[in-house]
């Protein structure tokens, strides 16, 4: 198989059909040691990758993946399937910033994707999901950022789609959404937060620091506080079909709505668990250790409001000391 590696250099201001900058095809491999891609667009509203198709392994150890425009999605890297299965992106020490596409402005991968001490900010999803990155493979981010990028409808920092996302010590935040999941939406997955930082994301709609749709959110550690919605869930909107487990000592408080309480007055709300008529989702507290610190608002439906209680829908499977689990303003 072919492989291309760019020590340095620029590749810049170039057109393609897919992969404005960068096409690699049949598995073909490519190595980004240092160096930018910029400004570089596909040519349809079809186009895929403006910074990088790639259809092989891609390894990205420095440089700057910056100002480049997909018509359709991957705006700074699309990773291609092949063979029905996704290809692996790895990004270690690099920036992807600045990118534009219909959807998955930074960063689409239908293979993992792996991000070590790098940052995706900037990036913008103009009709859809992810501005940051969208993920459709079991995904890790260890010591990296993700911030300030934005989604016209769901996922302001990460869209999770059928996946797995796994987050070590590391921070999303200031990312907006005009729907739902200003930091992260997942839709039928699953989200690890072992520590790090949510903070300050937006959503116009639900969920400013997560929204969760048939999924599963676990937590052990970390913070998510500052993150508000125009609506419901301004740290955790937990929606029909999804669950969320704390254990360790995280601590979800200081996030808000605006419509927070039964007056539709702005109001703390960190953890919302929101039913809708016939099915409720539930949240479990599993070991709590000391410093653990968590808000929880529960409604029956999108109108009707019920106190959260220790039984339905919060489950305690231990009960620790010095920790602490209250009913939000909402």
């Amino acid at each position: 198989n072919a492989s291309f590696t760019m020590k340095n250099g620029v590749i810049s201001e170039n057109t393609a059909g897919h992969g404005g900058g960068v096409y690699t095809r049949y598995n073909a491999s490519f190595t980004m040691e240092s160096g930018t891609i910029s400004g570089n667009t596909t040519l349809t509203s079809a186009g895929v990758g403006g910074g990088v198709y790639s259809d092989g392994p891609f390894t990205m150890s420095g440089g700057t993946i910056s100002g480049n425009t997909a018509g359709f999605r991957g705006g700074g890297i699309y990773s291609a399937a092949t063979n029905h299965s996704g290809v692996t992106i790895t990004i270690n020490r690099g920036t992807i910033s600045g990118n534009t596409a219909r959807n998955g402005g930074g960063v689409y991968s239908l293979g993992p994707f792996i991000m070590n001490d790098s940052e995706v900010s900037g990036n913008t999803a103009t009709e859809t999901d992810g501005g940051g990155v969208v993920v459709t493979s079991d995904s890790v981010m260890n010591g990296s950022t993700i911030s300030g990028n934005s989604a016209s409808r769901h996922g302001g920092g990460v869209y999770i789609s059928s996946a797995t996302f796994t987050m070590e010590s590391d921070t999303i935040s200031g990312n907006t959404a005009t729907g739902y999941g200003g930091g992260v939406c997942v839709w039928n997955g699953t989200f690890v937060m072992e520590s790090g930082t949510i903070s300050e994301n937006t959503a116009d709609l639900r969920g400013g620091g997560f929204y969760l749709q048939n999924s599963v959110l676990s937590i052990s550690g970390g913070i998510i506080t500052g993150n508000s919605a125009g609506y419901t869930g301004g740290g955790i909107l937990c929606y029909t079909y999804s669950s969320v487990t704390l254990s360790g000592n995280p601590v979800v408080s200081g996030n808000s709505s605006a419509y927070g309480d039964a007056a539709g007055n702005g109001a703390e709300d960190n953890v919302s668990l929101t039913g809708n008529g016939y099915w409720y989702p539930f949240i479990t507290l599993d070991g709590l250790t000391d410093g653990a610190y968590i808000g929880i608002s529960a409604y029956k439906d999108w109108n009707n409001w019920i106190e959260p209680t220790f039984d339905a829908p919060v489950q305690f499977t231990e009960k620790e000391t010095n920790t602490s689990f209250y009913a939000d303003s909402a």
